[in-house]
């Protein structure tokens, strides 16, 4: 893990300048940033692990979890990634944000976008991702695949994404509670794994709310809500039972709300 601060750059303005000279730098930068953003700003790149506490950290380049390794990331900490750059897990990541606390992914320039989260065949169970902000990515906001254990996503906001907010192509189940996907430019949720969970979830502005694919297992959508979707709330072409239950569907522009290739969706509520 590359780690910089802004000290840096004040021991070379130091050393370069005349004395007067610095100074006056150095009481620019401290009149422009507070001293809590310009002495907390720290730079990742690479290999990863260990603890990212309440801070603000610039990714200059693609940062990895591998196999062998946690990451624990505690609410407060904000990731800005530059355009092209993303984050790959193989091992565990814990991102462990609070209501009111949350943890933050995005570009580091508003204009511009980043990769988003990939974990990469989990070979460790117990990843989670909870009450935090992933935006602005380009293919998806969060991805899992491969021969790998589940995620958990809960109180989580995925929001201005390009292609697929959430994609699930993995071998084991996985959860998603109180998740908005907002603004979602092709699926809010594709799910192709052997099984998966949605509760409490909000389906906004997408152009296809949920997908559910030839992956093994059930898949289990409760007490959800659906509005402004373009094309179908819901898509099953399935083979393995699913069942929605208590969803909401307003203001969709695709009258067929639900279109179930297969016949394996059982609808209640």
């Amino acid at each position: 893990m590359e780690i910089e601060r802004y000290s840096t750059v004040i021991k070379w303005i130091k050393c370069t300048l005349s004395i007067p000279m610095w100074k006056m730098i150095v009481l620019s930068l401290f009149c422009t940033f507070t001293p809590e953003v310009l002495l907390a700003q720290i730079y990742l790149s690479g290999n990863i692990s260990g603890t990212l506490t309440d801070s603000t950290y610039i990714v200059t380049d693609d940062i990895f979890v591998s196999e062998t390794d946690d990451l624990i990331i505690e609410a407060g900490a904000r990731l800005f990634f530059h355009e092209g750059t993303g984050l790959t897990v193989e091992g565990l990541l814990h991102a462990d944000g609070e209501d009111g606390d949350s943890i933050y992914f995005g570009p580091l320039n508003t204009d511009q976008r980043w990769d988003g989260i990939l974990c990469d065949g989990l070979s460790t169970p117990g990843t989670r991702i909870s009450y935090s902000i992933v935006e602005k990515c380009t293919s998806y906001g969060i991805k899992v695949l491969g021969e790998s254990y589940g995620i958990d996503i809960d109180n989580t906001v995925v929001r201005d994404i390009q292609e697929d907010g959430i994609l699930l192509i993995n071998t084991l189940p996985d959860t998603l509670i109180n998740v908005s996907l907002i603004n979602i430019d092709s699926i809010g949720v594709g799910c192709y794994s052997s099984g998966m969970f949605v509760s409490g979830c909000l389906f906004r502005q997408n152009y296809r709310g949920i997908s559910l694919g030839s992956g093994g297992g059930e898949k289990r959508i409760f007490n959800s809500y659906f509005t402004q979707i373009e094309n179908c709330a819901i898509y099953g072409y399935n083979s393995f039972e699913q069942h929605i239950d208590s969803c909401l569907f307003t203001n969709n522009v695709l009258f067929q709300s639900i279109w179930d290739k297969t016949g394996f969706i059982v609808v209640s509520g």
